[in-house]
């Protein structure tokens, strides 16, 4: 785990809403991020999201079971 990631996972836990870029987080770095904001209330906002296209939708579905109350996808550029 990088440290951004780390840092960014423990103001997860204590319950922060953050904004990532989907062109700088891969969407298994963003399902960990999720896991936990399922137990602490927070929310995860990925902008850019079109760019996880190429990595096919079915990542960004299971995405979106696994963070079902806790993410919001921004596709607008």
């Amino acid at each position: 785990m990088t440290q951004e990631l780390q840092f960014v996972q423990s103001l997860v836990l204590g319950g922060a809403h953050v904004i990532l870029d989907a062109r700088k987080w891969s969407t298994d770095s963003v399902r960990s991020l999720l896991l936990s904001a399922k137990n602490s209330g927070a929310t995860v906002t990925v902008r850019n999201a079109t760019a996880w296209l190429h990595s096919g939708t079915s990542e960004v579905h299971g995405l979106s079971i696994v963070g079902k109350k806790s993410l919001i996808l921004d596709f607008t550029s």
